[in-house]
């Protein structure tokens, strides 16, 4: 029974971080719209360009079909690890929030 409880536990901790990684991910896709309403193109192409790693990072190298180098190296970034890590700008990170 205690194995059940902890097997449980576990699925539930993989299903909040699934649920947590594709928030991250609707956030910098609202972003990303919203750059584009208001004609930031530098700014757009930078969270297009990071929702694609994103999404390659969550796949991982192999999607049960191939193997992809691209996805191996993909890194997951939310808004905040953008601004971060110099990506985007103090202003460009306000202006998304």
């Amino acid at each position: 029974m205690i194995d059940r409880r902890f097997n449980s536990i576990e699925i539930l901790a993989r299903a909040y971080d699934n649920q947590t990684l594709e928030l991250e991910n609707k956030i910098v896709e609202c972003a990303m719209y919203k750059a584009v309403v208001f004609h930031k193109d530098k700014l757009y192409e930078i969270l297009q360009t990071q929702l694609q790693e994103n999404i390659d990072a969550i796949v991982g190298e192999f999607n049960g079909f191939s193997y992809d180098s691209r996805r191996a190296q993909a890194v997951f970034r939310s808004l905040e690890d953008l601004y971060k890590k110099g990506i985007i700008t103090k202003s460009e990170y306000k202006f998304c929030k």
